[in-house]
C-alpha cells in the first residue's frame, strides 16, 4: 500500500474538517503507482512540466536524507533496509548520495506543536459544545491551548518558511530524496502506532512525500522509504513512469 502526500495545498479541503491550516493537506492511499496516478488525475492534479522522454536508472541521483532523528531512533529493520536501498540503486548504475542537511533543519517537531496549537483553536468549538466526542488527547489540546503561545508558534512557522526555498534549491540536484518513513516496520493490525518522528520535518516543508513499501521487517511486516520531491513540482518519474 502506498502513501503519498501530494502537495501541500493542491487538494481543496473544503468539507474535511480543518485542525492545522498551515500543515493540513489531503494524502492518498493506494495499491500501486498507477492507481495514485489515477486518483492525481481524478484531482486534476497535472505537474507543471511533462517529459517527453523519461531518464534510465544509470541517469538518475539520488540523495539519501537520514534526518536528525535517525541514530537515536531508527530500528534495526530500518537500518539494514536503509544500506539495501542504497546498494540495489547504487548496483543499478544511479548516483547514490548521503545527505546532511544543515541544523536548521533539525528538531523539525515544530511542525507538531504548531498543529498542536492550530487544533486547540480549530476544535475549540467542537470542544464547547461536547468535549465527551473527543479524545483526552485532543481535549487536553483546547484546554493547554496546545501548549505553546500564538507567538511562539507564529515564529516556528516563520522559520519554517524560511527553509521551504532552501530546501527546493537542495531537491532539485537529485531523481528525488529518499528518506525513512518510520522507525522500522508496520505494526500489526490491532497494534496502534502513532509514529511520526521522520514525518514532521516534511510536514513542515510542505513538499510532497510518496511512501514506498518495498521490504519486509524481521517479522515480516511492511517497511518502506519515503521519496521526497520539490515544492509544486511532481516528480515526472513518479506520475508517468
Amino acid at each position: 500500500m502506498h502513501n503519498a502526500d501530494i502537495r501541500w495545498g493542491s487538494i481543496d479541503t473544503s468539507g474535511c474538517l480543518s485542525t492545522s491550516p498551515s500543515l493540513d493537506t489531503i494524502g492518498f492511499f493506494a495499491r500501486s503507482i498507477s492507481d495514485i496516478q489515477l486518483l492525481a488525475r481524478v484531482c486534476n492534479i497535472i505537474p507543471m512540466a511533462v517529459p517527453t522522454s523519461l531518464p534510465t536508472i544509470q541517469e538518475c541521483r539520488f540523495g539519501f536524507v537520514k534526518t536528525d532523528q535517525y541514530e537515536e531512533h531508527a530500528g534495526e529493520d530500518l537500518r539494514r533496509v536503509w544500506d539495501l536501498a542504497k546498494k540495489i540503486l547504487s548496483d543499478a548504475g544511479a548516483v547514490v548520495e548521503e545527505v546532511t542537511l544543515g541544523p536548521e533543519y533539525d528538531k523539525m517537531g515544530y511542525a507538531y506543536e504548531i498543529c498542536d496549537e492550530e487544533v486547540a483553536t480549530s476544535l475549540l468549538a467542537h470542544y464547547r459544545l461536547n468535549k465527551a466526542d473527543l479524545s483526552q488527547g485532543l481535549r487536553t489540546m483546547v484546554e493547554t491551548g496546545g501548549g505553546i503561545s500564538h507567538l511562539e508558534a507564529q515564529r516556528h512557522r516563520d522559520h519554517m518558511a524560511t527553509l521551504r526555498p532552501k530546501f527546493d534549491q537542495i531537491v532539485r540536484g537529485y531523481s528525488a530524496i529518499i528518506t525513512p518513513s518510520c522507525a522500522g516496520e508496520a505494526p500489526k493490525k490491532d497494534e496502534f502506532n502513532a509514529e511520526t518522528r521522520f514525518c514532521g520535518l516534511w510536514t513542515a516543508l510542505h513538499v510532497p512525500v510518496v511512501n514506498v513499501p518495498g521490504f519486509a521487517g524481521s517479522s515480516g511486516l511492511p517497511i518502506g522509504l519515503s521519496l521526497i520531491g520539490a515544492r509544486y513540482v511532481i516528480s515526472c518519474r513518479v506520475w508517468y513512469r
